[in-house]
C-alpha cells in the first residue's frame, strides 16, 4: 500500500515534497518490522534526505526519522552511527517548546540504546533515566512507553553488578507490561528474559528456568499467531525471538538435566528453525483452497475473523499509548479481542480436525521428542544444531535414545571455519591441474569435533544421518568434515583419497526443520507415478569459458530487461549434460521423448508439460543465485533463451515461476550450481528460494549443490546416484548419493576427483530414506 501511495505522491507533488518523505519513513518502519534491515535503512536515509531538502535540517520530522534510524542502527550493532543519529534528533527536539517533551524522551531513549550497544553504560543510564522521567511526567507512571527503557536499565544495572537496582527496574517494567499483555506480548518476553538473567546471576538457576519458561511460552504463542495469520512479519518476529530461545537453552543447560528437561530443550531448540516466507504460505493456502471448496470457505472465514482481531488490536494499542488509565472503551476492546481469539481457535481446531494436511503444512510446530524418535529407522539418527554467541547445542536422536551436548563453538567461530573451508572449494581458484586449491583440514576436523565427535558411541550402527543445521553450517555439506586430523595438508589432488572424511562413514540428508522431517515421513509417500523420468539439459548457449555450471563473468551485461541474445551468449554450452541425462533415463527405463535438449530445453516447454506424471525430474544446466547480476531478484535456472522474450519465456525459470508448477515427484535433481545456497549473509535461511520453490511445487526430495560444479564430475554424481538407486531402491536417496560420492572420492574416473571440490557439493534435501 505504502509503495503505491509513494508512487502517487511522487507523480503529483514531486520527489522533494514532505509527503514523499513521510511515506518513505513509514516504509522504513514496515521493512524494519519485517526484519528486512537493508531495505529499512535505505528508506530511512531517503526519508531524512527528502525531509531535510523540504523542511530544513532543524525540523521535528527530520529528527523523528533520525531517531527511528538510530534505533535500527543500534539493532544492527552499529553503535557509533546510532549515537550520531540519536544525538542529532535530541538536539533538534531540545530547541523546540515544551509540547515536544515526549519526543525529547524518545530521543533520549534512542541515545540510551545506542550508548548501551557501545558499552558506555554509565552514560546510557543517564539517557534512560532522562527518558523515563520525561515519559512518566507527560503520560503517567503507568505509561506503556516506559517498559523498554526500564528493561534496558535493568539489563545495564545487571551488567554493572547493581542487582537490587536491576530487580526494581525490571519489576516496574513487568507490572506495566502485564497490564498491557494483549498489546505487548513481545515486550513482556524481553523484560522476563532480563529477569531470568538476573536470577541466574543471583545463583538461583531453578527460578531462572521458571522465568525462562514464561517468556518462551509468550514468544512461542506470538510466533504462532504470526504464522497462522499468514503474516509477512513472521520471519522478522522469529529473527528477533531467536535470542530468547538461545538464552533458554543456556539457562536450561545449567540446571540438572533429566529426560523431561531434555525433551523441553529439544522442542525449544526447534523454534529457531521454523520459518518461511508469508508469500510461500499464502500460495500454499491458495492452492489448497482451489482444490477443495469447503476448505476454501473455512480459510476465508478464518482470514476475515483474523482481520477483525487485527483491527481491534490496533485500536487497543493506540488507546494504551494515548491514555493514562483504563477506560470502558479499552475493556470493551479487550473483551472483543478475547472473543475473536476464541473464534480463531475454534476455526483452527476445525482446520486441524477436518483438513489435517493443511494445518500441518501451513503451521508447522516443534515436534516432541518421543514422536521424533519414532519416525527414525533402526539405522538412522537425527542431529539438530543451534549455535549461539557463546556456544553450540547439538541434539542427537536415535530410536529410543536421545542426548544433548553443548560445545564451545560460537557463531563467530563457526562462520570463520566455514568461510575458510569454502575458500578452498572454489573451482575458480584452481590455477594448475597439478596443484589443488588449499583445503583447511584443521577447520574440517574442528567442525567434526564440535558437532559429531561427542556422539561417536551413539552413532555406532548408524548409516543415515538426518541433519537440521544452523547458521553458517547450512552452507557446508557435513560429508566433507574430517573424522581424523590430517598429518599435513595434501599437496596433490590424488592425496585427498588418504583423508578420513565423514562421508566415508555415513549418508546424509538435510532438512530445514524437524517439523519438515515429520511432514515428509508422515505425508510424503512415494508418488507411484507411471512415468519414471523427465529431463531438461544441454540448453542452447554460445558463450565461452569453462564448463562449471554457474554464471559467466559477462553476466553484468544483463540488466533489468532480459535480452535473450545477451543471455544466450553469456553462458558456455554444456554438451556433456546430454549424456548425463541419457544415462539417467536409461537407468530408469525412461522413454527417449522424455528428454528435452537444445531448442527443446526451454522455459515454455517446462511450463506446458504435465509435470505431475513423473517420479524423477532433472535439470542439467546453469544455475543463478538471487542478486548474482543486476535485475535478478530471485534464483533461477537458465534454459534455452527464446528469440524474443515474453512473460511465458525469457530463458530464466525463476523460483516464483517454479512455485506455480504442479509436481508429484519423488526426487527433483538440480544438476546446476549453487542451488542450495542461502540468500544474504551467513546464517540466513539455508535453502535458496529455488529449493523452497520445488518443495512447494510438489517434490519430496531435492538434489542440490553448494558451489560451482565441474560438469564432468556432476555427470558422474547424478548418473551414479540414479543407477545405484534403480538397482536397489530400498537403499534410499541419501545412501545412493553416497555410493556415487565414494567413487569420486576414491578417484575413480579421474584422480583429481578425490578433492572434495568435486565430490562434496551435492546434498539430498528432504526425504533421504527409501520412498515410503
Amino acid at each position: 500500500m505504502y509503495k503505491r501511495v509513494l508512487a502517487l505522491y511522487r507523480k503529483v507533488v514531486g520527489e522533494r515534497h514532505s509527503a514523499v518523505a513521510r511515506t518513505l519513513h513509514n516504509l522504513a518502519i514496515v521493512y524494519q518490522n519485517l526484519g528486512q534491515y537493508p531495505e529499512a535503512e535505505r528508506f530511512y536515509q531517503q526519508a531524512i534526505a527528502v525531509f531535510t531538502r523540504s523542511l530544513g535540517s532543524v525540523d521535528p520530522s527530520v529528527a523523528a526519522s533520525r531517531l527511528e534510524y538510530g534505533l535500527l542502527l543500534s539493532e544492527l550493532n552499529r553503535a557509533q552511527e546510532a549515537i550520531k543519529e540519536a544525538q542529532a534528533a535530541r538536539a533538534v527536539f531540545a530547541r523546540l517548546p515544551d509540547a515536544w517533551d515526549l519526543q525529547r524522551a524518545y530521543a533520549a531513549s534512542s541515545l540510551g540504546f545506542a550508548l548501551h550497544r557501545a558499552g558506555r553504560l554509565e552514560e546510557a543510564i543517564e539517557a534512560f533515566q532522562e527518558a523515563t522521567a520525561l515519559m512518566a511526567e507527560v503520560r503517567g507512571e503507568q505509561s506503556s512507553d516506559l517498559p523498554p527503557g526500564l528493561t534496558q536499565l535493568g539489563e545495564i544495572y545487571l551488567k554493572l553488578g547493581r542487582l537490587k537496582e536491576s530487580e526494581a527496574s525490571l519489576a516496574r517494567a513487568i507490572v506495566i507490561r502485564e497490564k498491557d499483555r494483549a498489546a505487548t506480548p513481545g515486550g513482556i518476553a524481553k523484560s522476563l528474559a532480563v529477569l531470568a538473567q538476573l536470577r541466574l546471576k543471583q545463583g538461583r538457576p531453578p527460578e531462572a528456568l521458571a522465568v525462562a519458561r514464561r517468556y518462551v511460552g509468550v514468544t512461542e504463542a506470538r510466533l504462532d499467531i504470526a504464522q497462522r495469520a499468514l503474516s509477512a512479519a513472521a520471519l522478522g518476529e522469529q529473527r528477533v525471538s531467536r535470542r530468547l530461545f538461545e538464552q533458554f537453552l543456556e539457562i536450561a543447560h545449567v540446571n540438572p538435566l533429566d529426560q523431561a528437561l531434555l525433551a523441553e530443550m529439544f522442542q525449544v531448540a526447534q523454534l529457531p528453525h521454523i520459518s518461511g516466507t508469508a508469500a510461500a504460505v499464502s500460495r500454499m493456502a491458495a492452492r489448497f483452497s482451489t482444490r477443495q471448496g469447503a476448505l476454501g470457505s473455512l480459510i476465508r472465514e478464518r482470514q476475515d475473523t483474523l482481520e477483525l482481531w487485527r483491527a481491534a488490536d490496533r485500536s487497543l494499542t493506540e488507546q494504551l499509548g494515548g491514555t493514562k488509565s483504563r477506560s470502558a472503551s479499552q475493556e470493551a476492546l479487550r473483551a472483543r479481542l478475547s472473543t475473536l481469539a476464541e473464534q480463531i481457535q475454534r476455526l483452527d481446531e476445525r482446520l486441524e480436525r477436518e483438513f489435517p494436511d493443511y494445518a500441518e503444512l501451513t503451521n508447522p510446530r516443534p515436534v516432541a521428542l518421543d514422536p521424533a524418535q519414532r519416525l527414525l529407522k533402526a539405522n538412522e539418527a537425527l542431529l539438530l544444531q543451534v549455535s549461539t554467541d557463546t556456544g553450540t547445542f547439538v541434539f542427537l536422536l536415535r530410536p529410543g535414545a536421545a542426548r544433548v551436548v553443548r560445545t564451545e563453538m560460537t557463531k563467530t567461530a563457526l562462520e570463520r571455519a566455514v568461510r575458510s573451508l569454502r575458500e578452498g572449494l572454489d573451482l575458480r581458484r584452481v590455477k594448475s591441474l597439478s596443484r589443488p586449491p588449499p583445503f583447511d583440514t584443521e577447520a574440517a576436523y574442528y567442525l567434526y569435533q564440535q558437532l559429531f565427535k561427542p556422539f561417536e558411541q551413539e552413532l555406532k550402527g548408524v548409516e543415515h544421518i538426518i541433519v537440521v543445521l544452523d547458521g553458517a553450517m547450512q552452507n557446508l555439506p557435513p560429508s566433507l568434515l574430517l573424522v581424523k586430523p590430517a598429518p599435513r595438508p595434501p599437496r596433490r589432488f590424488s592425496q585427498f583419497r588418504q583423508l578420513d572424511f565423514l562421508g566415508r562413514h555415513y549418508a546424509f540428508s538435510v532438512l530445514p526443520s524437524v517439523s519438515s522431517f515429520k511432514l515428509l515421513r508422515s505425508f510424503a509417500s512415494s508418488s507411484g507415478m507411471a512415468e519414471p523420468f523427465l529431463g531438461y539439459g544441454d540448453p542452447k548457449f554460445s558463450g565461452s569459458g569453462n564448463s562449471t555450471r554457474s554464471s559467466a563473468e559477462v553476466l553484468d551485461q544483463i540488466v533489468l530487461s532480459i535480452d535473450p541474445q545477451v543471455l544466450r551468449s553469456a553462458f558456455p554450452p554444456l554438451p556433456e549434460s546430454r549424456a548425463e541425462l541419457q544415462a539417467m533415463a536409461a537407468a530408469l527405463n525412461a522413454r527417449e521423448d522424455a528428454l528435452y535438449f537444445g531448442d527443446r530445453a526451454t522455459e515454455a516447454n517446462v511450463k506446458e508439460q504435465e509435470l505431475s506424471r513423473y517420479r524423477y525430474i532433472a535439470f542439467a544446466t546453469h544455475g543463478l543465485m538471487a542478486g548474482e547480476f543486476r535485475g535478478l531478484a530471485e534464483p533461477a535456472l537458465v534454459l534455452t533463451p527464446p528469440q524474443r522474450a515474453s512473460a511465458a519465456d525469457d530463458g530464466l525459470l525463476t523460483a516464483s515461476e517454479i512455485a506455480t508448477l504442479k509436481l508429484n515427484a519423488d526426487w527433483v535433481l538440480l544438476s546446476a550450481c549453487n542451488t542450495a545456497s542461502p540468500e544474504g549473509r551467513p546464517g540466513a535461511e539455508g535453502l535458496s528460494g529455488l529449493a523452497k520453490a520445488f518443495f512447494y511445487a510438489g517434490s519430496r526430495a531435492l538434489l542440490v549443490s553448494h558451489w560451482w560444479v565441474a560438469s564432468e564430475a556432476s555427470a558422474l554424481w547424478t548418473t551414479g546416484t540414479i543407477q545405484a538407486l534403480s538397482q536397489n531402491p530400498k537403499m534410499g536417496r541419501a545412501q545412493a548419493l553416497r555410493q556415487a560420492m565414494l567413487k569420486l572420492m576414491n578417484g575413480e574416473g579421474n584422480p583429481m576427483f578425490a578433492h572434495p571440490v568435486f565430490w562434496a557439493s551435492f546434498v539430498v534435501v528432504g526425504e533421504g530414506g527409501a520412498s515410503q
